[in-house]
C-alpha cells in the first residue's frame, strides 16, 4: 500500500506545524474566556451585591441557572462548530460574552441581571472546553491529547491573571465604567486572536497511524 504523501508531509512533532499556532491561540482564548465567565462569576456576585444591595444568596441562585443553560448548550457546540467552523462560532461567543458583561453595568432590575447571565452562558458554551477540543481535534492526530491539554492550561492561568485584573478594574473604575472596559478589552484582544488563528474552513488532519496516541 502506498502512503498518502500529504500525510507524510505533516509532522505534528515539529513546532513549525501550523496546528501549534492554533493551540497557542486557544490558550489565550481559554485564559480570557474562563477568567471572565467561570472564575469571574464570584467577582460579578460581589459587584452586583455592592451596586444594588441584592442578597448574595439570591444572586447565587441565578448561577445554578447559568450552569444549567451552559451545560445544555454544550451538547450542541461540537456539531455547530463542525457545520459553521470554529472562527464563526467562537467570535459569536465572544460577542455574546462581551455584550453580557457590558450590559451588567446597566441593569436596574434583578431579572435583567438574569438575562445577562443567560447571554453569558451562551457565549461560554461557544468558548468552553468542548468548543476548544472541537476546534483542535481535526488539526491533530498523533498529538491531539497534548494539544488539547496545553490549550486548556489557559483555564488555570486565568485564575492567576484575569481575576485579579477584574478586581483591580472594578475597584478603580466602579461597575458602571469597569464592566464596559472589561468587555471592550476582552473583544479587542480575543477577537483578532481567534479570527487570525482559525481559518474559514475546517482543517482535517491525517488519521492516526499504528500505535498513535490520540
Amino acid at each position: 500500500m502506498t502512503a498518502d504523501p500529504r500525510s507524510a508531509a505533516i509532522d505534528e512533532s515539529s513546532w513549525r506545524y501550523p496546528g501549534w499556532r492554533v493551540v497557542a491561540a486557544m490558550f489565550v482564548l481559554a485564559t480570557g474566556s474562563f477568567g471572565v465567565s467561570f472564575y469571574g462569576l464570584a467577582v460579578y456576585l460581589v459587584a452586583m451585591h455592592d451596586q444594588h444591595g441584592w442578597p448574595i444568596a439570591r444572586i447565587a441562585s441565578l448561577y445554578t441557572l447559568y450552569h444549567l443553560v451552559g451545560a445544555g448548550l454544550l451538547v450542541f457546540v461540537g456539531s455547530v462548530i463542525a457545520r459553521f467552523g470554529g472562527r464563526i462560532v467562537m467570535v459569536g461567543g465572544l460577542l455574546a460574552m462581551g455584550v453580557a458583561i457590558a450590559a451588567m453595568s446597566l441593569v436596574g432590575a434583578f431579572w435583567q441581571f438574569g438575562l445577562c447571565l443567560f447571554l453569558l452562558a451562551l457565549g461560554w458554551a461557544c468558548l468552553s472546553t468542548a468548543a476548544i477540543t472541537a476546534v483542535l481535534a481535526p488539526r491533530f492526530a498523533r498529538r491531539r491529547s497534548l494539544a488539547v491539554g496545553l490549550a486548556l492550561n489557559g483555564a488555570s492561568f486565568a485564575g492567576l491573571v484575569v481575576v485579579p485584573l477584574m478586581v483591580w478594574i472594578l475597584e478603580r473604575h466602579g461597575v458602571e465604567r469597569g464592566l464596559p472596559m472589561l468587555a471592550a478589552g476582552l473583544l479587542v484582544v480575543l477577537v483578532p486572536v481567534v479570527w487570525i488563528a482559525l481559518g474559514p474552513h475546517r482543517p482535517v488532519a491525517p488519521g492516526p497511524g499504528p500505535g498513535a496516541s490520540v
